[in-house]
């Protein structure tokens, strides 16, 4: 959860500080509203993002809490909401922002931006990125993204894929 968490809000604080202010100074006024509303948007994660992790905290270790069943119970709410304002966060980000982007955005603009992103450093290991960006995507396409992507990636799958699905079993392997 804290890399999930680590890796949401490193990007939200990109797109915040970096992207967002970038459009809106290039943006007509109707294209200023989304992406307003994307700051918006983001705001909004912060407690959820909280309440899951001190979900996760309470139920943590060997022996279980007084009122665990209850602490479970409230900790799938928080994650299932987590969950649904995230995926509508998406939504609105791929089919409304993503758009403005494109059409703000000349690619040498992009470069200079990605330059200052990358100067933040990374918010997981490589590693862990490519372990969890594969997983469950069926080999065919998994394939056709690392070509795209280059071989690194690719390779890097391969060596940490049966320690990375050894993680997410021990993680999630009370899931139906």
């Amino acid at each position: 959860w804290r890399r999930f968490t680590d890796i949401l809000t490193h990007q939200h604080s990109i797109e915040d500080d970096l992207i967002w202010p970038y459009m809106l100074e290039r943006a007509e006024d109707a294209e200023r509203s989304t992406l307003q509303a994307m700051e918006d948007e983001h705001e909004g994660f912060d407690p959820l993002l909280t309440a899951v992790a001190q979900g996760f905290a309470a139920l943590a270790g060997d022996r279980q809490p007084e009122g665990a069943e209850d602490l479970k119970s409230a900790l799938a709410v928080r994650v299932a909401a987590t969950r649904d304002t995230l995926a509508r966060h998406l939504e609105h980000e791929e089919t409304e922002a993503i758009a403005i982007l494109q059409r703000r955005t000349d690619p040498a603009s992009w470069s200079a931006i990605e330059k200052v992103a990358d100067k933040r450093g990374k918010p997981a290991p490589l590693t862990f990125m490519v372990g969890w960006c594969a997983e469950g995507i069926p080999a065919t396409q998994r394939d056709e993204i690392f070509a795209t992507v280059g071989p690194g990636f690719k390779v890097l799958w391969l060596l940490i894929r049966r320690r990375h699905q050894r993680s997410e079993r021990k993680a999630f392997g009370y899931v139906a």
